[in-house]
């Protein structure tokens, strides 16, 4: 057999030698394979959407009070609107409703 004959046992002859370093580390293209295999399985998990990290019952709990004293400041000051609104209106009331009894034009 001549000098381009294939049929040796030696590694494939590359440009870098790469071959014959991990043919001489006992490391062989099916370790190579699956180490790639393994690469891509854990960069495709990588990549996967992840649950959102459930809310605890006492952060529930917590946002829903919040939510519950947010609703009921706003129905307060509603309240306290409404009472200034009937403290105002109440002597003008009071005026209109004295006006009408001293208004000549209701008397028989």
């Amino acid at each position: 057999m001549g000098p381009g004959s294939s049929t040796t046992t030696t590694p494939a002859r590359d440009s870098t030698g790469r071959g014959a370093l991990l043919c001489s580390e006992g490391l062989y293209t099916f370790h190579t394979a699956e180490w790639r295999k393994a690469r891509n399985a854990g960069a495709r998990e990588g990549l996967a959407a992840k649950p959102k990290p459930g809310r605890s019952a006492e952060r529930v709990g917590l946002e829903k009070l919040r939510r519950k004293t947010k609703r009921l400041e706003a129905e307060l000051e509603r309240a306290k609107t409404a009472l200034e609104i009937a403290r105002n209106l109440q002597p003008l009331l009071e005026q209109l409703s004295g006006g009408a009894d001293s208004d000549p034009k209701s008397k028989p």
